[in-house]
């Protein structure tokens, strides 16, 4: 979930302490107003789950295979890239404006497209020719044939939502539950990876916050609760082009 804030009364808690600073489910400590952070829990648990679970990549690349390194996100306005850069992959990513054209370049992608170019598919594989790994954070029919139509079968996506389309021959499609990092799968079961994913994650976040590998998503600040509903009717609409926030005082 997208939380952050202070302890005010720890209780009967023995993990936190009053003033600790809280993003989701981990302390950290940083100087990054707390609207900032509040932008990157959610996407980082995405992110992480969708591609050292789902994806199966290694925390760092090994660059001794070059195509294992390169990896394809369509719909590049969240922090996917950011964590595939820190584990040393290669990023091309598709983004669905001019603006957010820029904003994947400033989290570092290798290589930036946007969705309406004609030559799209062709670019790509100019500069991958031999991917094989994909993040699909949009999630349509059409996304999932672009994504076919560049990378090189047998091909593995990691979807933001269930994909509900037909099958597809030579394609891996797994839907991302972000909940895992917290130990457990979508059905119950216990899972010691996503415990060891979310140690790493949770304790990287300070150093990478620190030296600017990872930065706060865009967004946009609502006036308190009052304009919850507002902000959700925007969204709905599709007039909003960054991360929305508010806080509870």
């Amino acid at each position: 979930m997208d939380i952050v804030g202070h302890v005010i009364d720890p209780g009967e808690s023995q993990r936190f302490q009053k003033g600790d600073l809280i993003m989701s489910t981990g302390t950290i400590e940083s100087e990054i107003p707390v609207l900032g952070l509040s932008t990157l829990p959610f996407s980082l648990c995405t992110a992480a789950c969708g591609l050292y679970l789902d994806m199966g990549l290694a925390k760092v690349a090994d660059r001794n295979d070059v195509a294992a390194t390169h990896v394809l996100i369509w719909g590049a306005n969240g922090g996917v890239g950011k964590l595939a850069k820190i584990s040393g992959y290669s990023v091309a990513a598709v983004t669905s404006s001019n603006e957010t054209t820029a904003q994947a370049q400033t989290r570092g992608a290798d290589y930036v497209f946007s969705r309406s170019d004609p030559d799209l598919i062709a670019k790509i594989k100019s500069v991958a020719p031999d991917q094989r790994l994909a993040f699909d954070t949009v999630v349509t029919e059409e996304t999932i044939s672009k994504i076919v139509d560049c990378c090189k079968k047998p091909i593995t996506v990691a979807t933001a939502i269930k994909y509900t389309g037909a099958p597809i021959d030579g394609v891996q499609l797994k839907p991302v539950y972000s909940g895992e990092i917290m130990g457990k799968k979508i059905t119950g079961q216990p899972s010691v990876a996503g415990v060891e994913l979310g140690c790493w994650l949770w304790g990287g976040l300070d150093n990478w916050l620190g030296n600017g590998q990872i930065k706060p998503l865009e967004y946009e600040a609502l006036n308190g609760l009052q304009e919850v509903q507002e902000g959700l009717d925007r969204l709905e609409s599709g007039s909003v082009h960054k991360k929305l926030v508010t806080y509870v005082t």
